[in-house]
């Protein structure tokens, strides 16, 4: 069973759609487990500059 399909299973606890925010996107960290920045570095760093830096200074 992919970790997606166990994540749909678990909406009673991760169910993002409660979460109120103007803006909000879910990341899958395929490889990584409690630690995404260490484990996927490169995703991670990439994402934290393209979207959340574009979001902050709009680029």
């Amino acid at each position: 069973m992919s970790s997606q399909k166990k994540f749909k299973q678990r909406k009673d606890i991760y169910d993002y759609h409660y979460l109120k925010a103007p803006k909000k996107e879910l990341i899958w960290f395929e490889k990584s487990a409690h630690f995404p920045c260490f484990e996927e570095a490169e995703k991670f760093n990439t994402l934290m500059v393209d979207k959340v830096l574009g979001e902050i200074y709009g680029k």
